[in-house]
């Protein structure tokens, strides 16, 4: 016991260096690490740095796939800046994702130990954890339509042990049309990093089917990019019209002058403010002198459209934002269930389960297949382990089901009991290691399963071997002569 604690410390010292360190990190000199350092600082799309845009543009920016730091990304990642609604769908789905329980599956319990510690220890450049990684990850995901995730390994070399990961910022990504260097990076001394196929982890969101030619990908943000700027539009008149930064009407007032009009509003605010009262300019008053009878023509400039519905049009955002991302709608927004238009709470249970396989989830079958695939050894399997307590009535029930018919097989001669285990192993209902023969791993696999090593197979620590044309071409040609018999 004493030397498995100890190894584990020394594990866990080895990932929490090397995730600070970031010594084969594309990001290394990102960071200050004592004295001086300089570095460019890029302009954000139109804005500029430090600048503030008002409101968001009409239509997104053009798409441009061949520089950093897009108006087109930059406008998508400010949006949540500017319409509340959508920010607090974002984090309504971020945090849900960033909380969810995941575990890591392993026969062998120092590769477990260090998974779960490189995952732990994901960075986001000066944040350092798993919830701050995928927050990170998650919002450049929902907003871009793209993530990029840095794999640091110990060498160079394609399959070399991973020592940590990092969040890169997208806009300092740009997806290239080569599948071997997938990314270039741009760090902050303004070089250029090529990002090899087995470096880097891309996600995409609706990816086009041009690749590139007319666009690359298609975010939740960009899919509710119209209501999102209708929201924060009708958002930013109403701030406007109650705080009176603006101009509610022109009153036109003939048969008064202008010093008489002035002393009559000074004589006003004065009383006011004596009795604490705060005055909201709201209209703009041109006085027309003239000895005439006092007469008063008003012309509105803010006034709502006939037939304006305020509600209605927040709650058709609020559904679009959540089938977008892929959230149940009463997550949103737990009123809308309440609300006769959306029907009554059978129906929101049906809706809450409908949701379960959009957005999000494709995501998350993207991060499960890529981490076990390229992050993780063939000993070493992630897995989402969140569900409700719906969800485990669910697998129990099916999982009892599954038991009593394979009771009745055993009972009429049909399988053995050691059949049975096997079955019920391979649908996830017993451990593996309940196994004495596995007489059924030939069956199926599923997309998040690893295949089983058998004896004489390759060591989980070795790195699966890409071939090459030449080897490919020399194996092929002594195969044909030991078949001929030339070869040994």
């Amino acid at each position: 016991m004493a030397e498995s604690n100890g190894s584990n410390g020394m594990v866990e010292t080895a990932v929490a260096t090397a995730a600070v360190e970031r010594k084969r990190s594309v990001t290394r000199d990102d960071y200050a690490k004592g004295g001086v350092i300089h570095f460019m600082v890029p302009t954000y799309g139109f804005w500029g740095q430090g600048a503030t845009y008002s409101m968001l543009p009409a239509n997104l920016p053009a798409y441009n796939r061949y520089a950093f730091f897009t108006s087109r990304d930059t406008t998508l990642l400010m949006t949540r800046h500017h319409e509340a609604l959508w920010a607090a769908a974002l984090y309504t789905a971020v945090s849900k994702m960033s909380s969810a329980a995941w575990e890591i599956e392993s026969s062998v319990p120092l590769r477990r130990k260090r998974a779960q510690l490189v995952l732990q220890m994901a960075t986001a450049g000066a944040f350092r954890g798993w919830v701050h990684f995928l927050q990170a990850h998650l919002v450049s995901f929902l907003n871009t339509g793209y993530a990029v995730v840095e794999i640091e390994r110990e060498t160079k070399a394609y399959g070399s042990r991973v020592t940590a990961l990092h969040h890169l910022n997208p806009l300092r990504c740009r997806i290239t049309d080569n599948p071997e260097i997938p990314i270039l990076y741009t760090d902050r001394k303004m070089r250029v990093h090529e990002m090899k196929y087995h470096d880097v982890l891309v996600f995409g969101d609706m990816v086009d089917p041009t690749l590139g030619e007319y666009g690359m990908v298609q975010s939740s943000g960009e899919r509710s990019y119209q209501k999102i700027r209708l929201l924060s539009v009708i958002e930013r008149f109403i701030w406007e019209k109650v705080s009176g930064n603006r101009a509610l009407s022109l009153e036109f007032i003939q048969g008064l002058t202008e010093t008489t009009l002035s002393d009559a509003i000074e004589s006003s605010e004065q009383d006011q403010k004596k009795r604490g009262a705060i005055a909201y300019k709201g209209a703009v008053v041109v006085p027309i002198p003239g000895d005439v009878p006092i007469q008063r023509v008003s012309i509105p400039l803010a006034e709502i459209p006939d037939g304006f519905d305020y509600r209605a049009l927040v709650d058709d955002a609020n559904v679009n934002y959540a089938n977008n991302i892929g959230l149940d709608v009463n997550d949103v927004d737990p009123r809308l269930a309440s609300r006769q238009s959306f029907g009554s709470g059978a129906q929101s249970l049906i809706l809450n389960e409908k949701s379960k396989g959009q957005g999000l989830e494709s995501w998350k079958t993207q991060w499960t297949n890529n981490a076990n695939f390229w992050i993780f050894d063939t000993a070493t399997k992630f897995v989402f382990s969140e569900s409700s307590l719906d969800d485990e009535l669910k697998k129990t029930q099916v999982q009892e089901r599954r038991t009593a018919v394979h009771s009745a097989q055993i009972e009429k001669g049909i399988i053995t009991a050691e059949q049975a285990k096997n079955l019920l192993v391979d649908a996830g209902d017993l451990p593996r290691e309940f196994l004495d023969t596995d007489v059924t791993a030939g069956t199926t696999i599923s997309d998040d399963d690893k295949p089983i090593e058998q004896q004489g197979e390759q060591k989980p620590d070795q790195a699966v071997p890409v071939p090459v044309p030449e080897q490919q071409e020399r194996t092929k040609a002594r195969v044909e002569d030991a078949l001929n018999g030339c070869g040994s």
